[in-house]
């Protein structure tokens, strides 16, 4: 395969040479070629319909209810872009085996750490006073259960990596603040952070390319958007950090050519724990690319990179052993079998990601085939594989753009040198993955922005309404709250007589067994009353138009399949509390319309 160079800084940096118009049209010409087109087009079709065929297992998922196998969906996609690598040999792109590039600068990362603690700033004046805005009040009830003497896991369900938890606790021991402030603090210092470290991965990539700094504000405004939701979980430190530790520790393995590379090692192992304490997804990720960059390195006999696979696989094998023992991978688990997955269809945005995979995947044929290319992208590569479930899990927007980051970064590198592509790649990235779901996902959210500009306003009456002793007088004993109870609609009220279970609401309630377990715990306490929202059926009961709806919506793109699975997973959590209790309070706007729900067997 030809290696390109330029022969001076102008043509690099400078406008769209001819030869590069004319090896975009080429491109152009390959992909719409009658036979290609027409497999691009069956292959599409495929991975949009076929999963329906193949059974998946009960959640109360959209994929479910509709039936679609989101597993069977992506080896479809991993088949099929295979074939048309190997077919199309790797569509004769053109990789770079050499090149300089131009770093990120400094003022680029100043303007960006600015904007990202103005947004934080902005959005805690705006919500941050009702301990739970967003996607924030999962992680601060966890944090205050844990904080109050609860074994994070296995008594409080939690879905991300114990760090989220035990820093605001640890910033609330430290200040003498409420739970709420210590988490708004490490949310800011996690944007703050993980914005950092995107300017460091960026700069670390050492495939040659004159758009850097574009490369990192496509990236960069694309991940502002999530500050809206004001939630550890969707901040760059949680999905960069993993792409800034592989890249190191590709760096470190290159040092060590000949020997064994202890600090290669041990680093791959503690990154691995700082990443399960973070996100343990990223952690299995982040080991799979370990293995994956041992077993790629051509600076080392056959046998010496199996020992240290080996090895490396053993470290890694106890590390998520103990994980597991510990309960930190249950939620992942479950996630795992697409509890919360759905249907892949050819949205705008997986589009784009189609192609970035296709892009890498042509890369990848060709680094086997030329041994001239030797850059570190193939670390993110490798990374990448694990993250595709995550990507094309529950695969709107957010979580493709999210999980898919590394798939997309080393794709850009890769089309930049070619002008005429990067323009196209650039206004793809921007429209589809960018604003067009931005916009959606505002539109959704707008009715949270609007009750909290509602308590804003008016929400001063609120304070001290939601006291159980004087909303339900006639009851003494204590409660259980199934669905939550937020007396504002957002911070959870906090008392020693209601308890929540170990689950937040039915958040992660999403397979038969944690079904079962929420059951158990509404019967676990027969003489308690449940505090009961007037709506609560929604939570046990799915409907099909409004999913579909909502689907459409988010995705930008029609969603028509009929259900296959409409009786939700959930609903033997509502028969349980139909079948055992009676409602011997009305919900109402005086007690925030939440009802008291008895056990029949209690005195009326």
């Amino acid at each position: 395969m030809p290696t390109p160079t330029r022969e001076s800084s102008k043509d690099w940096l400078g406008s769209t040479t001819l030869r590069e118009w004319r090896e975009a049209l080429t491109a152009i010409r390959r992909l719409m070629r009658p036979g290609f087109l027409a497999c691009i087009i069956l292959g599409l079709v495929a991975i949009t319909f076929l999963p329906y065929f193949i059974p998946s297992a009960p959640t109360a998922s959209d994929s479910y209810l509709f039936g679609y196998n989101n597993r069977a969906g992506i080896l479809l996609l991993l088949a099929l872009v295979a074939v048309g690598v190997i077919w199309t040999k790797g569509m004769n792109l053109q990789f770079l085996s050499r090149g300089t590039s131009a770093p990120v600068s400094v003022e680029v990362l100043i303007f960006s750490l600015v904007t990202v603690a103005c947004g934080c700033a902005i959005m805690w004046a705006f919500a941050g006073r009702y301990e739970g805005f967003g996607e924030s009040f999962y992680v601060i009830d966890r944090a205050w259960l844990v904080a109050a003497g609860k074994a994070p896991f296995r008594d409080a369900e939690f879905a991300y990596g114990p760090a989220m938890l035990y820093v605001p606790i640890l910033l609330h021991s430290i200040f003498s603040i409420s739970i709420a402030q210590a988490y708004y603090i490490f949310w800011a210092g996690s944007y703050l952070l993980g914005t950092y470290l995107l300017y460091k991965t960026v700069n670390l990539v050492d495939y040659p390319s004159p758009t850097k700094q574009e490369i990192y504000l496509l990236l960069f405004l694309t991940g502002l958007f999530a500050i809206v939701r004001m939630g550890t979980n969707y901040t760059f430190l949680r999905f960069v950090c993993p792409l800034f530790f592989v890249l190191v520790i590709q760096k470190w393995l290159l040092g060590c050519a000949g020997r064994w590379g202890i600090r290669a090692f041990f680093g791959c192992v503690a990154f691995a724990v700082i990443l399960i304490s973070l996100s343990p997804e990223t952690a299995i990720a982040f080991a799979f690319a370990c293995t994956w960059l041992v077993a790629f390195s051509r600076t080392e006999p056959v046998s010496r990179r199996a020992a240290r696979v080996t090895v490396l696989l053993a470290a890694f094998l106890l590390l998520f052993l103990w994980a597991k023992e510990l309960h930190i991978l249950d939620t992942l688990l479950a996630d795992g079998s697409g509890a919360i997955n759905f249907p892949i269809m050819p949205a705008p945005h997986i589009l784009v990601f189609f192609a970035a995979v296709f892009v890498c995947a042509c890369y990848l044929y060709w680094r086997v085939r030329d041994r001239q290319i030797n850059d570190n992208t193939i670390g993110l590569i490798g990374y990448s594989v694990p993250m595709l479930g995550a990507a094309l899990g529950r695969c709107d927007p957010s979580h493709v753009f999210w999980n898919g980051m590394a798939i997309f970064l080393a794709s850009m590198f890769y089309v930049s040198h070619q002008r005429a592509a990067w323009r196209a790649y650039r206004v793809a990235f921007l429209l589809f993955v960018f604003l067009l779901p931005s916009m959606s996902e505002l539109y959704l959210f707008l009715p949270q922005l609007r009750a909290i500009r509602f308590l804003n306003e008016h929400g001063n009456g609120l304070a001290g309404k939601g006291d159980v002793a004087m909303l339900y007088t006639g009851w003494s004993g204590g409660f259980y709250a199934p669905f939550g109870y937020r007396s504002n609609g957002f911070g959870t009220y906090r008392s020693s007589r209601v308890s929540y279970g170990r689950f937040e609401g039915v958040i992660d309630v999403s397979t038969p067994r944690a079904v079962e377990e929420k059951v158990a715990e509404i019967r676990e306490h027969p003489d308690w009353a449940l505090i009961v929202p007037y709506d609560y059926e929604i939570y046990c009961q799915v409907d099909p138009i409004k999913e579909r709806h909502y689907l459409t919506v988010l995705m930008l793109f029609p969603h028509l399949e009929r259900p296959v699975h409409p009786l939700d997973v959930r609903n033997a959590i509502c028969e349980t509390i139909r079948s055992e209790y009676r409602l011997a309070q009305e919900p109402s706007k005086q007690s925030l319309g939440y009802g008291l729900w008895v056990p029949k067997k209690s005195n009326p």
